[in-house]
């Protein structure tokens, strides 16, 4: 039995510990964490672990004792700094292909709560992780400054 924390809920599910973590979310209902690569590099199967953006396709389910895991669905359904992300993302239309959505939203979610107005350096060390190529640099920054100006002033 592994017991974690799954968006807000102490949850207990059957399973190997050395099960992926987005073996389990699937299995379990939870589709906002896509199937990609398998090696942790394209960042399909992002979640939220412990509030740091992980591929949960590498990650053993046996680690997760006391962690907090969040799905994209989730996040989106319940913080208030997504909702800041989207507003810059629709106003340069930086419209995500699907299967980058929570690697870029982590990411950004990561980026603007360590650094409120980040530059164009950050920006672009963050933009060059991204294996999906359906926003070009340019938005992609332009989309991230909005999300982070409409953090700060929400």
């Amino acid at each position: 039995m592994i017991t974690f924390t799954l968006n807000g809920k102490i949850s207990h599910f059957e399973a190997e510990n050395n099960e992926k973590l987005l073996s389990l979310l699937r299995r379990n209902g939870h589709m906002s964490a896509k199937c990609g690569c398998m090696k942790g590099k394209c960042g399909y199967c992002t979640v939220l672990l412990d509030d740091e953006p992980v591929p949960s396709c590498i990650i053993p389910v046996g680690i997760l004792k006391s962690s907090k895991v969040e799905t994209l669905k989730y996040f989106s359904e319940t913080n208030e700094i997504y909702r800041a992300i989207m507003s810059g993302f629709d106003l340069y239309e930086a419209k995500m292909c699907g299967y980058c959505n929570s690697a870029r939203i982590f990411s950004v979610y990561n980026l603007i709560k360590k650094s409120t107005f980040p530059t164009d350096d950050e920006i672009d060390e963050l933009a060059s992780e991204f294996f999906c190529t359906c926003i070009d640099r340019d938005t992609f920054r332009k989309a991230i400054k909005s999300a982070a100006e409409n953090y700060s002033e929400g």
